[in-house]
């Protein structure tokens, strides 16, 4: 198993262990018991835990949780104990302790050496093992003060829980998840400290608290990589080690960047030079660090003739160079041990241990200071502004534990000394007063903690004074070298105590205040010496988002950029996405060359997202390798493009910092080319238009509703209609042009009600105006949309509005083009943009042609869109579903896709040519378009196209008839045409007659739309359920008795059943020597094409041989073939669709699909079940009628299932009419025109196919067919001009490069799944939309998913219907509650609605199971998630099923139109009475005396029992005056009724359904 899960073990063990011991000490956990009244063996060692447990009261204050962090502490500090020495065994610091071994005895080393020297022990609990340990742990504790005898929380388990603790710890290296060298590695104490605090973190994610101080440490708990450590550490440490000494070998050992030719930086003692990691978590950084400054100490003794000895050298690093804080006491004792073990593992046995390392937690604590005030009224010349710093200081000092090295001491006092700027301002003596009192005052600070630790009585209050006094000497200093991966907690997260700090340090004068890892940024530089260096990995946040102007504008005003990654979102930290970047920073701000940027976000959602780390120390090394070469004034400068500030590596770009400075609030854009970054400098967006947040409602399930939640007649269309309901903008999904508009908003009395609440309502002025609005977050990016009159718009839906410039339409081509990607991008590359950074859009207004052409192109854009809505059940505008009634289901479906694909590719086409206008409205070079599409991709619209799908297009968009296309399409092809360019006033492309600007494209009499799809079928298709082929990609599921059996889920299949005594045993015999003398003939092993020949003659002469009517030929009477005929009819849509089937005298034939998941020979097994029983009650016979097994086959494709339904047909021939049943209505017509030639939907068809002779089938049952007929209405599409295509959109399609290779699409069954729409599929497959449709329309793929949606919106809107016609909108699924039941309803509205029973059997089938099955088990919940459209609002179905439970004892679908007080009544009252009684008039029915009868009579009883606790909650419900209105929405409506699991599925979530409780609205 994974290291966690071993890690979360031992925990739970230890945990157990010493809350074991802690409770026999008489520490129970409801209180404690006096320590007199416990055994006398135990009082002493109680004594010690109850100083304990006296600094865990003081800080908690409550027993309970005073005695679980004392355990928490004992914990993990005996975990740390065992693992840091399993780490040091690894590492052979000496004999194994822990391990145990074979050739051992099954004892550690060491254990068997303790064991000879306290031979008494061999006798005592697990051979002394307690005592052992306990020896071990002192020994050591003579260098480590982990295991000191008087270490707080150095207490021990029983030998017994000893024992299982360690062979848990000897297991995680005998795991091969974990490796036999997981001890071995420097980070693996890292590692188990991270896993160790994954229950705290969980815990803290699922209460969705906001994060208080002291849960910092878990809320953003990361484990920096090694390899981002190191290239950090290198370029700090190593960089200033190599500006003080610019020849060491050390940079041919250490990839150090921007190392100077000469000495920039004064040589010191290596002991002097400092580096700190304020955050420092396990020590990752200080660890690396340890061997780096081994390696310069080395370094300076081989090539500098220090005199350092190099047993001394790792004491040395600990107690000089190397300094951690961290908030997490047990964080820093993994970082103690941790670099103790690194002492030892580099110095060797003989190397002096460290005494001491300047690693601190916080964890500490203070008196006030009103208790210690005095102590500082000793210091000269005190004044009233002393005393108030002191006080703050202390103060400060005090909120250590809550704050760690976030508390700025020495900077307080700071606040109070002159600055070189205003020296003049101060008398000397006043100067030297201030740093008098500032000496003064950190002496007697340190004097009186030391004092308050004196007082203490136990080795826990000592071990803390330690920790305090040694905090203040850290951040009271200044480092050569800060490094940090701090925490990452955003500000709207910030707990009431943590957000006050914050605010009072780190808001001015700049602001820092906007996430922890702000804060960070400007401690480490404060912490860091004038000639300091900071290297540090946070979030990239803080590159682009408005929040951080003023860390940015810090960063370019006190800092140097050195070296900086832009790593993007990953995995760098394993699971836990994050967007990080890293970089280095100098303090000295003298330095003057160019600021080096690492690009990786471009790989960021690519297949080359894995490779990063691989880039980045690529690229890292191609800066190291060419710095020698370029170096002016000692330092690297930008290469010599141009065109950009890229470095001459793709990924490395070198700029001054201050160009960063030239686009406002400072973003870090390091990699646009100067001329580009001029363009930020002319007219920006704000200076045009107006982007304008809207409202925030502050309780959306109050003022917001769904439109299909409310009364249409309360739905406002027009401005000045007052009504109650106005549509609302909030963003939603990526999509553009049009849509989204879901929403509505309370405007009753101009808003009355929103305006007298907490709501928030900016720029008023811009209600109900015609804008433009966008989703303001995404992963996919920013999208625009057109915005109607008559609309609110919503803080996260915000909405752009004509100022000084009034053409909404250019305004949205412009910022729906690549360009305004591209610069939304630059400017903010997160998942959101924000206001300021549409401001900063940089604007350019065309001559009128452009401009007028461009809204041309948009307009199209919106119209289209807006049709495109017309056949979904979510839009507003929903006129009529997809499927329709004309021909085979099916085939209409294809249709629509085919013709809503063409729109959709319409549109991509237009926004290609939008995309090249725009790049010629802002000259942009050919550089900057590369750049930009290189970010953004090349529009699907300009790659190429074959011929076919080409000439194919432009006659769908009705070109065909332009004398200058009609000329281009003949049989030559397409020849050469001029490069598509916009004539003077676009009248017209190389002979295309003039169109002015938008006019629609109507040649030859056809519409703009163009000619949609023939249709196959023109009249009622006989097919009970549409054909599914066996799919060869699909697992078969292989069964075999006597016979073999393949069976796929849902596919069809050939059955034959025979009777028992068809085939005499003559020809059973003769069968046997037959396959006998085959496999002489033929020895296996078979290939496939010999056993399908092997089975193909054994049916033939099976087949041959019913049908010469052997046997008692019993089914020859017509009304025993009748009994049968019944019984395949009865599982019709139960068990599977029949599409034809033949009742011989002595055998059957079926021609079927299966419904569910039921295999073919169960279904056929009941058949044969029931016809068996009622056959031989008549016949008399007894014994099987039946053969056992039957045979079975898969059916291929199109030419095996149209085989199979000739063979049934014509199987009867040579019988007379009476002797025979042939279902003939099962039959379907075979269109001569195509034959179904696909194994997995329904592909590409040609007109090869045979016809079923109508002398067989009969022709009354063969629809009449048109072969060549053009669909006049295709779904909900009706014509309209406004989506007609513009003469540029020809223009470019016949300007397209045509190409003969395009690969074939294979996968058009993942269309639409998991957000892979029409543009996602083009860009997946980097293929023209044209050449995307015109394969698609010839696969004639159904994609499945789309399909079943289409099929259940379709359904939803007939259900709808339904109820809409029922007196009281209340309908059961079941029979006998006093109505008909809702499946039977649903047909009869779909007759009425024009489809025949054949399309609506296909229908149900789209549906994935049978009607009745759907709508019990699945319908409710599908449509619940369907209307899931925003993340945080509730879904909002608009049909309720209400359920009694799993025995069904009520189940009613209801209208929340029609619901109300009375209806809940109705229920009670009508339909649960008529179930009781139906169910009890069946109770009283049944004969109990039978097995089946009491077992039916056990399960009526609990039906009833469900329904009485059912209705007992409709009474409750009642009671509390339960009174729905419809314009309280659906969640405040339904909530009781899920409160009281009175619904077949949960709608809302637990925070939903408390708040929906809970309101008072």
């Amino acid at each position: 198993m994974k290291l966690i899960n071993h890690v979360l073990d031992i925990r739970r063990l230890i945990q157990q262990a010493f809350d074991n011991r802690f409770s026999r000490m008489g520490l129970r956990k409801e209180a404690a018991t006096p320590v007199e009244q416990i055994p006398a063996e135990h009082q002493e060692k109680r004594r010690e835990l109850d100083e304990l447990m006296s600094s865990h009261l003081s800080e908690l204050g409550d027993y309970t949780e005073a005695r679980q962090a004392a355990i928490n502490e004992c914990v993990f500090t005996l975990f740390n104990r065992i693992a840091a020495i399993k780490v040091m065994e690894s590492k052979e610091l000496f004999p194994e302790i822990i391990t145990r071994r074979k050739e051992n005895a099954g004892r550690s080393f060491e254990h068997n050496v303790w064991l000879e020297n306290h031979p008494e022990e061999r006798n005592a609990e697990r051979e002394g093992l307690k005592h052992f340990l306990s020896d071990q742990f002192d020994s050591l504790g003579e260098h480590i003060p982990l295991y000191r005898k008087d270490y707080p929380y150095a207490l021990l388990p029983t030998a017994d829980e000893l024992n299982e603790i360690i062979e848990k710890f000897n297991a995680v290296e005998a795991d091969a998840d974990c490796g036999a060298d997981v001890w071995k590695g420097d980070d693996i104490l890292g590692w188990l400290y991270e896993n160790f605090n994954a229950v705290e973190k969980e815990a803290l994610k699922q209460s969705g608290e906001k994060t208080e101080y002291n849960k910092v440490s878990l809320q953003s708990q990361v484990y920096t990589p090694q390899w981002v450590v190191k290239f950090l550490v290198d370029n700090t440490l190593g960089k200033a080690y190599m500006e003080m000494f610019p020849d060491s070998r050390i940079k041919e050992k250490y990839q150090i960047a921007n190392i100077p030719a000469h000495q920039v930086r004064h040589p010191k003692d290596l002991r002097q030079m400092r580096l700190l990691d304020p955050a420092c978590g396990s020590g990752n950084f200080l660890i690396y660090a340890f061997s780096l400054f081994y390696d310069l100490y080395v370094d300076q003794m081989e090539h500098y003739e220090s005199d350092y000895s190099r047993r001394d050298i790792p004491k040395m690093i600990v107690e000089n160079n190397l300094f951690g804080v961290d908030l997490d006491e047990r964080a820093a004792q993994i970082s103690q041990i941790a670099l103790f073990i690194k002492a030892r593992e580099l110095g060797g046995h003989r190397s002096h241990w460290p005494e001491y390392t300047n690693v601190v937690s916080t964890h500490f604590f203070l008196d006030d200071y009103e208790k210690i005030k005095d102590t500082f009224e000793t210091i000269d010349n005190l004044d009233e502004s002393k005393r108030i710093i002191m006080r703050m200081i202390w103060g400060d000092l005090s909120n250590a534990y809550k704050f760690g090295s976030l508390v700025r001491v020495d900077e307080t006092l700071d606040k109070i000394l002159p600055n070189d700027a205003n020296h003049n301002l101060f008398a000397q003596e006043q100067m030297e007063d201030m740093f008098s009192f500032k000496q003064q005052f950190m002496n007697q600070l340190r004097q009186k903690v030391n004092e308050l630790g004196e007082l203490g009585s136990n080795a826990y209050t000592l071990a803390k004074t330690n920790d305090a006094i040694s905090f203040l000497e850290i951040i009271a200093n200044k480092y050569d070298v800060v490094v940090a991966n701090p925490p990452y907690t955003d500000s709207g997260d910030f707990g009431t105590e943590l957000k006050a700090f914050v605010e009072e340090n780190y808001r001015k004068p700049l602001k820092f205040n906007s996430n922890l890892y702000a804060c960070f940024i400007k401690r480490c530089c404060e912490l860091a010496g004038d000639d300091g260096k900071v290297g540090m990995i946070h979030p990239m946040t803080f590159m682009y988002i408005k929040t951080f102007e003023d860390v940015r504008k810090f960063i370019l005003d006190e800092t140097h950029i050195d070296l900086f990654v832009e790593y993007g979102l990953s995995n760098l930290f394993g699971s836990i996405m994050v967007d990080p970047a890293f970089y280095v920073l100098d303090m000295n701000v003298r330095n003057n060359h160019d600021s080096i940027f690492i690009s990786l976000d471009q790989y960021t959602r690519t297949p080359q997202e894995k490779y990063k780390k691989e880039y980045c120390l690529e690229a890292l090394g191609y800066i190291i390798a060419n710095q020698k070469y370029m170096r002016e004034n000692d330092y690297i400068v930008a290469g010599a493009d141009g065109d950009s500030n890229n470095y001459g590596h793709h990924l490395v770009y070198a700029l001054p910092q201050s160009k960063l400075k030239g686009i406002k609030s400072y973003p870090f854009i390091y990699w646009i080319s100067d001329e580009f970054r001029e363009k930020f400098k002319n007219k920006v967006l704000k200076e045009v238009l107006r982007p304008a947040q809207g409202i925030a409602t502050t309780n959306n399930n109050r003022f917001l509703r769904f439109w299909w939640e409310v009364s249409p007649d309360f739905i406002s269309n027009d401005v000045e209609d007052k009504k109650k309901w106005k549509y609302y903008s909030k963003g939603g999904p990526f999509l553009k042009w049009w849509g989204n508009l879901w929403l509505l908003c309370n405007w009753a009395d101009e808003g009355k009600e929103l305006k007298d609440s907490p709501a928030v309502l900016r720029n008023p002025s811009y209600y109900f105006k015609e804008g433009i609005t966008y989703s303001a977050v995404g992963s996919k990016g920013v999208s625009f949309r057109y915005m109607p009159s008559n609309c609110l718009f919503d803080s996260k839906g915000p909405g752009i509005f004509p100022a000084s410039y009034k053409n909404i339409y250019y305004s949205l081509a412009i910022l729906n083009s690549k360009l305004a990607f591209y610069i939304c991008d630059c400017l903010d590359p997160t998942v959101s943009i924000n206001q300021g950074d549409l401001d900063r859009i940089p604007w350019i207004v065309p001559n009128e042609e452009t401009e007028l052409f461009l809204s041309c192109l948009s307009k199209s854009n919106i119209n289209t869109r807006k049709l495109l809505t017309e056949s979904s059940l979510i839009e507003p505008l929903f006129r009529q579903s997809p499927i329709t009634n004309k021909g085979v289901v099916q085939t209409s479906l294809l249709s629509f896709y085919n013709t809503e694909n063409a729109f959709l590719t319409q549109i991509l086409l237009n926004e290609s040519i939008i995309n090249k206008i725009v790049f010629e409205v802002y000259e942009l070079s050919e550089h900057d378009k590369q750049m930009v599409l290189d970010k953004e991709g090349i529009p699907v619209g300009d790659l190429p196209v074959s011929h076919e799908a080409k000439v194919a297009y432009l006659k769908w968009l009705g070109a065909d008839g332009i004398p200058a296309v009609k000329s281009m399409l003949g049989a030559d092809g397409i020849p050469a045409v001029k490069s598509c360019e916009r004539m003077n006033s676009m009248l017209g492309v190389d002979g295309i007659p003039a169109v002015k600007s938008c006019d629609r494209v109507n040649y030859d009499g056809r519409d703009a739309v163009g000619s949609f799809e023939r249709v196959n079928y023109d009249g009622k298709d006989a097919v009970g359920s549409y054909p599914q082929f066996m799919d060869k990609k699909q697992y078969i599921h292989i069964t075999a008795d006597k016979l073999p059996h393949w069976y796929q889920q849902g596919r069809t299949q050939f059955v034959t059943f025979r009777l028992a005594d068809s085939l005499p045993q003559t020809r059973l015999q003769e069968l046997t020597a037959y396959k006998e003398e085959w496999l002489k003939q033929h020895p296996q092993p078979w290939d496939e094409q010999t056993k399908e020949e092997h089975n193909r003659e054994i049916r033939h002469k099976v087949d041959r041989w019913l049908d010469q009517g052997h046997g008692s030929c019993l089914l020859a009477d017509t009304k025993l073939r009748k009994i049968v005929e019944d019984a395949l009819k009865f599982y019709q849509d139960k068990l599977y669709t029949l599409h034809a089937y033949v009742i011989m005298p002595n055998h059957v034939h079926v021609l079927l699909t299966p419904v569910g998941d039921t295999p073919v020979t169960k279904s056929i097994g009941r058949v044969k079940s029931y016809t068996s029983t009622a056959i031989n009650k008549i016949t008399g016979c007894s014994g099987a009628l039946w053969q056992d097994e039957v045979f079975d086959r898969l059916v291929r494709d199109g030419h095996n299932f149209e085989r199979y339904l000739r063979y049934i047909a014509q199987n009867p021939a040579s019988l007379a009419p009476d002797t025979y049943t042939l279902g003939a209505d099962g039959i379907p017509a075979v269109e001569t025109h195509r034959r179904q030639d696909d194994v997995s939907g329904f592909r590409r068809q040609d007109a090869a196919a045979p016809a079923v002779e109508p002398a067989t089938v009969g022709a009354d049952s063969i629809p009449a067919v048109e072969t060549d007929q053009r669909q006049d209405d295709v779904a909900a599409f009706r014509r309209q001009d406004a989506a007609a295509p513009t003469a540029e959109t020809i223009a470019h399609l016949v300007n397209l490069e045509e190409r003969d290779d395009l690969p074939k699409i294979t996968d058009f069954d993942t269309l639409y799944q998991n957000n892979n729409g029409w543009e996602e599929f083009c860009i997946k497959h980097k293929m023209n939309p044209v050449e995307v449709w015109w394969q698609f329309k010839n696969a004639t793929v159904l994609p499945p998913q789309r399909t079943q949606v289409l099929a259940f919106e379709l359904l939803t809107d007939v259900i709808r219907t339904v109820l809409a016609k029922d007196d009281d909108g209340i309908i059961p699924l079941g029979d006998r509650l006093g109505e008909e039941r809702l499946a039977i309803r649903i047909e009869k509205e779909m007759m009425e609605r024009g489809y025949s029973a054949a399309q609506f059997s296909q229908v149900c089938q789209l549906l994935g199971c049978g009607l009745e099955k759907y709508l019990q088990e699945r319908f409710f919940q599908q449509l619940s998630d369907h209307l899931n459209l925003f993340m945080y609002l509730p879904k909002t179905p608009f049909i309720w099923h209400l359920s009694s439970g799993p025995h069904h004892a009520i189940e009613l679908y209801v209208s929340i139109y029609k619901w109300s007080r009375d209806k809940l009544y109705r229920v009670r009252s009508i339909y649960a009475a008529n179930r009781e009684a139906a169910l009890r008039d069946r109770l009283n029915s049944i004969d109990t005396s039978n097995t089946e009868g009491r077992m039916e009579a056990q399960e009526l009883r609990a039906t009833l029992t469900e329904l009485q606790e059912f209705c007992q909650k409709v009474d409750d419900l009642l009671a509390t005056g339960y009174d729905p209105k419809l314009d309280d929405g659906v969640g405040k409506n339904i909530a009781p009724l899920q409160k009281r699991k009175m619904l077949s599925y949960e709608v809302l979530n637990a925070g939903q359904l408390k708040k929906y409780l809970n309101a008072d609205w």
